[in-house]
């Protein structure tokens, strides 16, 4: 998968033609879309299976600290310029100390 985002927009129209297909009863369109998946996995795309909700979890990642703060894990001060752990989605930062791991 070199392109993740072209086969992402691959995805999405395949799966798009599918549910038209099965609203509409077309069996041309469903073998059209059958064959964008099949390509989408022969070249590597992988259909990843989501929780309940809908949604993966993030990974932190670690940054650099644009303005003063407190680690959200063990309230250590964290100036400007130290290295930080950020989650998307999750309030806060975590000092490198914590090891972006939530207590």
């Amino acid at each position: 998968m070199t392109h993740p985002v072209r086969t992402d927009i691959a995805a999405k129209q395949a799966l798009d033609r599918l549910s038209r297909a099965s609203r509409e009863r077309d069996g041309a369109l469903a073998l059209e879309a059958a064959d964008m998946v099949s390509e989408l996995v022969r070249s590597g795309y992988v259909l990843m299976e989501l929780d309940a909700t809908g949604t993966v979890a993030a990974r932190p990642v670690k940054l650099r600290c644009r303005s003063e703060g407190y680690c959200a894990a063990c309230g250590d001060p964290v100036a400007v310029g130290d290295e930080i752990w950020w989650t998307r989605g999750v309030s806060g930062i975590e000092c490198m100390d914590c090891g972006g791991r939530r207590s």
